[in-house]
């Protein structure tokens, strides 16, 4: 942790909460990347436009379980309810119910004209 938090250089107390949220055996693979975007603003990219305002100030990496249930909403037309679902099947890494959740979140996203491919990779 000390490593990424030398090479991040953390100018808010946001950078180090992302820190906190990518330290974790899943998310921690995201950390250089979090960190190559954090010190070089032009390799941020965001998934898709209507993202740009919920990945922002996570330099367009989803971090946090509020990013999920965020983008979930915005780009798959989710309800609060089911976004919810969702954090829950993840956060708990319940297979069925994840599966359940892909399937119901790419047709949303395409639903709301995301290429499926793209929908897929997100």
């Amino acid at each position: 942790m000390r490593r990424y938090i030398k090479e991040l250089k953390p100018t808010t107390i946001f950078d180090l909460q992302a820190m906190v949220a990518l330290y974790r055996p899943g998310p921690m693979a995201n950390i250089p990347e979090f960190i190559k975007r954090k010190n070089n603003p032009k390799f941020i990219k965001y998934p898709d436009p209507r993202l740009e305002d919920v990945l922002k100030e996570s330099y367009g990496i989803i971090t946090f379980q509020d990013d999920l249930l965020l983008t979930a909403i915005k780009v798959a037309g989710y309800s609060w309810l089911e976004a919810d679902k969702l954090r829950k099947a993840v956060g708990k890494k319940i297979p069925a119910e994840m599966k359940k959740e892909h399937d119901h979140f790419v047709q949303g996203c395409v639903t709301n004209g995301m290429k499926k491919d793209k929908a897929e990779s997100l």
